[in-house]
């Protein structure tokens, strides 16, 4: 997919989006964002909007064939519409969340990491990391170890897994460290 053709895209998700939501602009929003999203909470959605806009002429503005922004950007513009969205659902139409149903205590301490101040937060993905490094290795040894088809299947999906895992943690880190950079100047 080309850069304008991305762009294109981008922008008629966001042109639907706003068309489903059709606000005013002065509506405030009783919401809390994560900071690497939108950087106030409990504005006008024209607020929200204009980050949001803010966000794709970042997009626009890159110059080059660099994909890791392309695919930063557009990512971000997607959370940050999903984001808003959850925030304007009413709560009698939203899915229950992890507290109301029970959810397993890996699913409550996700959660939780994900409320952390972004460099609490950061030292958290990193950790997460490392261990994602080590039960890569692991798994590479009992592939390595077995001679037995059915468990060299099993221990090839469980390291296909732990790959995808360990590739969504390093885009976080990415994004995390790129808005703690962009914070700082």
């Amino acid at each position: 997919m080309t850069k304008s053709e991305l762009i294109r895209r981008l922008r008629h998700t966001l042109t639907r989006f706003y068309a489903q939501y059709h606000l005013a602009e002065e509506r405030k929003i009783f919401a809390k964002f994560d900071r690497t999203l939108f950087s106030e909470d409990f504005q006008s959605f024209g607020f929200y909007v204009r980050e949001l806009e803010h966000t794709l002429a970042s997009l626009e503005k890159l110059q080059g064939n660099d994909t890791a922004q392309y695919q930063f950007y557009s990512h971000k513009l997607l959370a940050q519409c999903n984001a808003l969205a959850d925030a304007l659902t009413p709560t009698s139409r939203r899915p229950a969340t992890i507290a109301e149903t029970g959810a397993s205590a890996r699913e409550r301490q996700k959660q939780l990491i994900h409320q952390l101040p972004p460099r609490e937060r950061l030292e958290k993905y990193y950790a997460a990391l490392q261990a994602l490094n080590e039960k890569l290795e692991k798994q590479h040894a009992g592939y390595m170890r077995t001679t037995d088809h059915s468990a060299k299947q099993y221990y090839l999906r469980q390291i296909e897994i732990t790959k995808q895992r360990r590739l969504r943690c390093l885009e976080a880190i990415e994004l995390l460290e790129e808005y703690l950079a962009l914070k700082q100047d």
